[in-house]
């Protein structure tokens, strides 16, 4: 919002879109920089670590209502617990306690109402939006390689020339890649570390079991486990019941005793072995089932596997990148946006400006956001090869170094070919920019839109 707030004010004050680079005075785009990029992630990080300290404080039902020291009221509380969790309509921001998702998981015929936040997801996106931020502030040493290459390019091809004009849309945005190399390290321990920790979650849900739950206080483990038991089983559920001609009042009145005999649970336990109910260590086994079974492939549709993340996270990874985008579609290439659209070989500044905007959308949503989903799917194929830590960071370098390369070529081939088509109304750039548009989109809906497949547990215990 603060981003938006800002742009929409210089556009005002300079009094139309193409008159903000003019208006921006001496320092021109970094003026803009600073304004649309530093200044919004300055306020994001301020509401990102003291945002929390503008709210009424909040408790946990759990600590705040259960009686911690007399036993009797904590076990009413206990008791009373499960009225709570029924009347909840979906399970969010309650702590992984066991109980509660035995409540929750009983009453609930949807196991996607229990909802589970990872533990890598607000680390890895800070550390790949920092990463992001380093890498904005070294683009301007990449833009000026970038120009020596061009101006080196049109004394080759001449001015306004097809070639000229590729070449150099080419080198425009493949340059900015050699910022994105300086910081594959941290990028790869980065995405190790997500990969590492998604396995390790999904592998204490498969191998889930209530009883090695950790408790503050072991005494109140049993009573715990024993509500639980009483969810799951077999032998307390209510009878069914049979649609049978109603009986006369007269005759319901001489009935002494009653319909449904109510068994306390010592006797429960004595004839048990004499019935066909469960034991307890099947009634565990029927909860340690749906939770190692139905939850844990509602979190694979949810979350997917290690290697899978959402456009969306992506595109916010790449924050400061999106906030700079409108700072050079304002700023025009730090000249008057009439001289720059010139230069350029285009026919008016609105043409100049609205390729320019084209260009970064597709950047912004088709190829820069693939950067992370294809580095952990090139990390997921090495990690079996490499044993140690370092020899996983050495093969993760070059994977890092072939994945940007690979993303910035694709960017700069259909950025070249948008331009081309736009200043010359070359109909096979047209045609190859709208081939390119269609592969990416293809990439994109295999890296972020298909369904996600299961992993083999059995793969992630080696």
């Amino acid at each position: 919002m603060t981003w938006i707030c800002t742009g929409l004010v210089l556009v005002v004050q300079a009094g139309g879109i193409s008159s903000v680079a003019t208006a921006s005075g001496a320092l021109g785009l970094l003026e803009l920089v600073l304004m649309l990029v530093y200044w919004p992630m300055l306020v994001f990080f301020l509401v990102y670590f003291l945002g929390h300290r503008w709210h009424s404080q909040k408790y946990w039902f759990d600590k705040l209502c259960v009686h911690q020291t007399d036993l009797q009221m904590k076990n009413q509380a206990i008791d009373s617990l499960p009225h709570f969790v029924i009347n909840s309509r979906k399970l969010l921001e309650r702590l992984w306690c066991s109980y509660e998702m035995a409540i929750f998981s009983k009453s609930s015929n949807d196991p996607s109402a229990i909802t589970f936040v990872p533990m890598w997801l607000p680390v890895w996106t800070l550390s790949a939006l920092l990463i992001d931020l380093f890498g904005v502030i070294c683009i301007p040493s990449a833009e000026d390689l970038a120009t020596m290459l061009s101006r080196h390019v049109e004394a080759q091809y001449g001015p306004n020339s097809r070639s000229t004009i590729f070449l150099t849309t080419f080198v425009t945005w493949f340059c900015p890649l050699g910022s994105y190399l300086l910081l594959t390290v941290p990028i790869i321990l980065c995405n190790l570390q997500k990969i590492q920790l998604h396995r390790q979650m999904l592998k204490q849900m498969a191998e889930y079991d209530l009883r090695s739950a950790r408790c503050s206080l072991e005494s109140d483990r049993a009573a715990i486990e024993e509500q639980v038991l009483d969810l799951f089983d077999e032998a307390l559920e209510p009878p069914l019941h049979v649609a049978i001609e109603a009986i006369d009042e007269s005759s319901a009145s001489n009935l002494s005793y009653p319909l449904v005999p109510v068994i306390d649970r010592e006797t429960l336990n004595e004839i048990r072995p004499l019935t066909s109910y469960p034991s307890h260590e099947e009634v565990f086994d029927v909860y340690h089932s749906y939770v190692r079974g139905p939850l844990r492939d509602s979190l694979l549709e949810n979350i997917g596997s290690e290697i899978d993340v959402s456009l969306s996270l992506c595109m916010i990874t790449f924050l400061p990148l999106i906030f700079l985008s409108l700072a050079s579609i304002l700023g025009c290439d730090g000249d008057e946006c009439t001289r720059s659209a010139a230069r350029q070989g285009y026919g008016s500044v609105e043409q100049y400006m609205m390729t320019n905007t084209i260009s970064w959308v597709v950047a912004q949503v088709l190829c820069i956001p693939t950067v992370h989903p294809l580095l952990l799917r090139a990390l997921k194929l090495i990690i079996p090869y490499a044993k140690t830590k370092a020899v996983q960071t050495i093969m993760g370098l070059l994977c890092a170094v072939l994945v940007h390369i690979f993303v910035f070529t694709c960017l700069g081939i259909v950025e070249a070919l948008l331009t081309v088509a736009v200043t010359t109304s070359c109909l096979w750039s047209l045609s190859g920019f709208s081939i390119a548009v269609l592969l990416l989109l293809i990439q994109s809906w295999f890296l972020f839109f298909r369904r996600p497949r299961k992993p083999d547990f059995r793969s992630l215990s080696r």
